[in-house]
């Protein structure tokens, strides 16, 4: 498929007959960082999905630092988990965790239709 190529042949491809779908995905950290980041900075969401893509870069930047490895660091990444999408999946195993601020974002006019 032409989208790995697009993407420096970073991630797989799973391909659902049954169900019609197809996924694509990246679980490299590297390719994440070096591929993926930069092509949506490049070209952003022209969307409120930008501010999700951003708590995603956020979480990223500190799995690479490696803050995920103190307890400091790991209650950062959740609480971004928790503002990004859909939060998180068990609320109850974090009830001690506060949602990170989801960040503005400023849309094109046109794309409000204004």
């Amino acid at each position: 498929m032409q989208i790995r190529s697009f993407f420096d042949e970073e991630g797989t491809i799973v391909i659902n007959n049954n169900y019609n779908f197809v996924v694509y995905k990246v679980s490299n950290l590297n390719g994440i960082v070096k591929v993926i980041i930069p092509h949506f900075e490049k070209f952003p969401f022209i969307s409120q999905k930008q501010s999700d893509f951003l708590l995603f870069k956020d979480i990223v930047e500190s799995l690479n630092k490696g803050d995920h490895l103190n307890k400091e660091g790991l209650n950062k990444i959740i609480s971004l988990k928790a503002s990004l999408n859909k939060g998180l999946s068990y609320n109850i195993y974090f009830s001690d965790i506060i949602k990170a601020e989801k960040p503005k974002v400023n849309l094109p006019l046109n794309v409000l239709n204004i």
